[in-house]
């Protein structure tokens, strides 16, 4: 009887079965586990959308797990409420409630989700010696929604399996607005053909109905059918030029500010899915395959319209990057592959003193000023402080053909970063 009892952990009734929504699986769980003695009942209903960055959203936000699908982290925080062997639960001290669901569906095309995480009796009572909850204490003083409760609410893109953010819905002086209020933590749903913004603080709410079609994007407006759109020739990328470029570089694609501009030609269908791609100019050093994966995966083309309806229509669109800022100071400077070490050897391997300087018996450092850009590549490089025109011309010469650098990073992604690189010329014995 008491190796039945201690097996109720390990029999728990798992339906990983997918739903008639097929980009929905849904994990239920309902389950006994113990602390030192103490019992929880653990009920757990997950409508899981499909996705690897909402589903690692999920597990970050629901169980403190990093990089993982919602099931890997769910599995890893059921192995950390282990069963004591040395003794039975005596009592129920407390439950633990988990519920995702999908509440709400606009026009086929997005998903609305309710996320809430409940929980009765504290855990943290007697459990100091027991090193697996231990390990789970540690991950609860990051886990706040485990003592005060989770309710949160998102909207999730069908087609393109992300959670919609609220850049991607609201024209940007609108988007600017929210964020001034709110912050970056937004509860964003849908109901009765409204959209509600709550803050995550709770101090306030922003409810923009079906008739304030002004204050939305084309992009979120084409898609669910919001307000009447006014005709236009030429089908356009949600945010424009600005929000291609921003798409390449959340896929790390990053195009180079020097190079030339790459040109893309494809058909956009009524629906804003795209079509017949080809690539009419790319630079060398651009990954062919990996930019028609991307194309491929575009989803947030307004299309062209005519008599106030989509129609299908051809385009060019062209990848030049944007100006952005230079940063002097980052989290994470660039680096020659290598280090400095490797930096000093390759410039004494390809620096070539002049033999006119050479003659003259002129020396010196030249200071040689660069961006790293956030591909890597050595562009806009000057000279910073002269020492003579030969040996200047030599500094920018061999700075311009070094290889490309690990780009610097500021906030975890990479940036443009103005570099100083010091370019010494010394003669011993008239040697270089």
């Amino acid at each position: 009887m008491r190796k039945i009892l201690l097996l109720l952990f390990a029999v728990a009734i798992w339906s990983n079965t997918l739903t008639a929504q097929s980009y929905i699986k849904t994990i239920e769980v309902k389950d006994t586990v113990q602390f030192n003695g103490s019992k929880f009942l653990l009920q757990c209903h997950l409508e899981v959308p499909e996705g690897k960055e909402v589903q690692e959203l999920l597990s970050q936000a629901i169980f403190c797990e990093q990089g993982k699908t919602v099931q890997e982290a769910f599995d890893s925080f059921i192995n950390l409420w282990k069963i004591d062997k040395n003794e039975l639960p005596s009592r129920i001290k407390g439950h633990i409630t988990i519920n995702l669901r999908k509440d709400y569906e606009l026009e086929g095309h997005f998903s609305c989700f309710h996320l809430e995480f409940s929980k009765t009796g504290n855990v943290s009572t007697d459990i100091v010696q027991e090193p697996d909850i231990n390990i789970f204490r540690k991950k609860r003083t990051q886990y706040k929604s485990f003592e005060k409760g989770l309710d949160y609410r998102f909207i999730y893109d069908i087609n393109r399996h992300q959670m919609v953010g609220v850049n991607e819905i609201f024209q940007p002086v609108i988007s600017e607005k929210i964020h001034e209020v709110f912050g970056q933590n937004i509860n964003l749903y849908a109901e009765d053909r409204c959209l509600q913004l709550v803050s995550a603080k709770g101090d306030g709410t922003f409810i923009f109905s079906e008739k304030s079609e002004n204050n939305f994007s084309d992009y979120f407006k084409q898609l669910v059918g919001w307000g009447k759109q006014a005709d236009h020739d030429t089908p356009e990328y949600l945010h424009g030029h600005k929000g291609l470029i921003e798409y390449f570089d959340s896929n790390n694609y990053y195009i180079d500010s020097d190079s030339d501009s790459i040109i893309v030609s494809a058909t956009i269908a009524a629906d804003g899915s795209i079509h017949n791609l080809q690539i009419k100019h790319i630079p060398d050093g651009y990954d062919k395959d990996i930019l028609m994966t991307l194309c491929r995966k575009m989803h947030q083309w307004l299309p062209a319209y005519q008599n106030g309806e989509p129609i299908s229509k051809d385009v060019s669109f062209v990848l030049k990057a944007i100006e952005e800022e230079n940063f002097s100071i980052v989290e994470q400077n660039p680096e020659f592959p290598g280090g400095l070490e490797a930096l000093m050897k390759w410039l004494r391997a390809n620096l070539v003193y002049p033999p006119k300087a050479r003659k003259n018996g002129i020396q010196g450092k030249v200071l040689v000023q660069f961006v790293v850009d956030k591909r890597g590549s050595i562009i806009e490089p000057e000279i910073f402080r002269s020492v003579d025109p030969e040996l200047d011309a030599e500094a920018l010469r061999v700075v311009s053909i070094m290889p490309k650098w690990q780009p610097g990073r500021q906030k975890g992604k990479p940036v443009r970063v103005r570099f100083t690189l010091p370019v010494t010329f010394r003669l011993y014995n008239e040697k270089k």
